[in-house]
This record gives C-alpha cells, structure tokens and sequence, in this order.
C-alpha cells in the first residue's frame, strides 16, 4: 500500500517547485499538441473525436455520444454515499450559477436598439485526459 507523502511548506519563501512532485511539461509543445488536436476536430469532427481518443487512451469508439442507457446503468451502480455527494455537488454549483447569472437588458437609443443579451450553450463536449499523459498546468 503506498503511503501519502507529506510536505510543508509553510513559511518557507523559497522557490518550492524543484521539490513538489509534478511532472515537468514543456508548455509550447504540450500547446502544439492541443492546437493541433483542438483544429482536427474543427476540420473532422467526431471522426477526429475517435482517432484522438484511440490514440491516448486506447479506446475505439463507435459513438461519442453515451447512450442514456449507459449512463443509467452507470448511475445505478454508483455506491449510495458516493451518489448522494455527487448529487450534493451538483446542487451546490447549480444553486451558485444561477445566482451568478447576468441579467440581460435592452433599450432604445436614437433610434437604435440595443443591449445584452445571453443565450445559453445548448451542447458541451469536454475531453478529460485517461490519465497516462500529464495534463499541463493553466497559465498564470
């Protein structure tokens, strides 16, 4: 079993980053390789969707999308207290989000109208990386 590896920091002004246990990353190449993933799917769609996901997970996918089937069943093994969390979570972030949400507003100037108006995404796709390759720190 392996054990957790504890290390404070506190009070300590030094440059820590030589001592914290993260991969080093090359930001410029890590950034080809998302560019030239973000622009196959661009250009190839879903098809590029497939091809990516073979290549770094080792996955074949006939579809990208999960049968509402699938994720039922998936939903259906999670362990009770693990779903509740989850559900708690989700929750949490949607009550926050839609206090945070802008109001839109319009009126009319001159003769002309204008304003702001949102519109919500209708669909989302997030790739999340399987785990064998690092995934680079965001800028800061």
């Amino acid at each position: 079993m392996s054990r957790l590896s504890v290390l404070d920091l506190r009070g300590d002004p030094s440059d820590v980053r030589d001592r914290l246990p993260r991969p080093r990353v090359d930001l410029a190449v890590a950034r080809e390789g998302v560019d030239a993933s973000l622009t196959a799917v661009r250009e190839r769609g879903d098809a590029a969707l497939k091809e990516l996901t073979a290549r770094f997970d080792g996955v074949h996918l006939d579809e990208v999308l999960v049968p509402d089937a699938v994720l039922d069943e998936a939903v259906a093994q999670l362990d009770p207290a693990l779903r509740a969390t989850l559900e708690r979570s989700i929750e949490r972030v949607r009550w926050f989000h839609e206090r945070a949400m802008p109001e839109a507003w319009e009126d009319t100037r001159d003769g002309m109208r204008m304003g702001v108006w949102f519109n919500p995404v209708q669909r989302v796709a997030v790739y999340v990386p399987g785990g064998s390759r690092p995934c680079p720190p965001a800028p800061s």
